[in-house]
């Protein structure tokens, strides 16, 4: 029987010793280096990717859950390095805003809103 080889297509950020892994099982890959304004949109892209691994892993076991959310923070720890901005402005924003609107401890789900205007032309 025949071997081909099987490619396939990424484009997207991964971690540092992602290449050395994919050498070490034999495969080959190619790769290059981003640009600074295609890094902040490949790590955008990277941010969306991960959420959506959290919110699949919320059902399963708390395990699944830790190892997504540790990538989340992975992502966002590089992100915070790029944009030059320190984890203490975040948590000082972070403690701000609850205090001006709250947490999410409350579970509380905004149904609708109602709000009174005036017909248009009347």
């Amino acid at each position: 029987m025949e071997v081909v080889n099987v490619r396939e297509e990424h484009d997207k950020l991964v971690r540092d010793k992602i290449p050395e892994i994919i050498e070490k099982s034999g495969c080959n890959y190619g790769i290059a280096t981003f640009s600074d304004e295609e890094y902040r949109r490949a790590i955008g892209a990277k941010l969306l990717e991960e959420t959506r691994e959290v919110v699949a892993s919320l059902d399963g076991a708390p395990d699944k859950l830790i190892e997504e959310l540790a990538d989340l923070y992975e992502v966002i720890d590089t992100l915070l390095d790029v944009t030059g901005i320190d984890r203490e402005q975040i948590a000082r924003e972070q403690r701000e805003k609850r205090e001006r609107r709250g947490g999410f401890q409350g579970r509380i789900r905004l149904l609708w809103t109602e709000k009174r205007e005036r017909p248009a032309g009347g």
